[in-house]
């Protein structure tokens, strides 16, 4: 699931805005400034998949992480990082919301838990994930965004045409990255021989 994980990541730092638009975390009509977050917190083993310094009237960091595979144990390390990430000098008067986008609803209960406590010692708080479920998004929508860093991610949507699937396809043509994302990303619902078909 890691190579599920890994695309991914580098598919948000190919198109900020298109991400933010696509997990409703921020529409693409409003204006605002997005600068990335630095990922690492205090080791490489503590970083998280994305994250943006948005400023839209109010700022905030939106913090975005993929799971290929539903554990409440990961989204408890999310809550942890968030939590750490909220004790970093330039952060520490910006609240921090925490998007996870689910990539597959293997595993994934009918409820979703609504917080999680994140404890170190006797000091605790509760962190508050959104959860964004891609398998329920309309491709059709993603598609008319024309925005190729979001292409890789059509595979994964609600019930796309084989003919909604060629067009992502086509629009990742000539972009070895893109391609490498839709082909990985795609391969958790269809046949790599199929996704090679689309993409020839």
């Amino acid at each position: 699931m890691k190579l599920y994980d890994n695309a991914a990541k580098r598919s948000f730092e190919r198109d900020p805005r298109g991400l933010l638009h696509l997990t409703r975390s921020l529409p693409l009509d409003v204006q605002a400034e997005v600068t990335p977050v630095e990922r690492e917190i205090a080791a490489p083993q503590m970083s998280f998949d994305t994250g943006y310094l948005i400023r839209a009237g109010t700022a905030w960091i939106e913090m975005v992480e993929a799971l290929a595979r539903w554990h409440s144990r990961e989204v408890r390390r999310i809550a942890d990082r968030a939590n750490l990430l909220s004790h970093m000098p330039h952060h520490r008067k910006l609240p921090i919301r925490i998007k996870v986008a689910l990539l597959t609803p293997e595993g994934v209960p009918r409820e979703l838990p609504e917080r999680f406590e994140v404890r170190r010692g006797d000091a605790g708080h509760w962190a508050i994930p959104r959860y964004f479920r891609l398998w329920e998004e309309d491709p059709a929508p993603v598609l008319a965004l024309g925005r190729p860093a979001l292409m890789p991610w059509v595979p994964l949507l609600q019930s796309p045409t084989t003919g909604q699937l060629k067009a992502a396809a086509d629009a990742v043509a000539g972009d070895a990255e893109l391609v490498a994302q839709f082909y990985t990303l795609g391969s958790v619902h269809y046949e790599r021989g199929f996704l090679r078909t689309l993409l020839e």
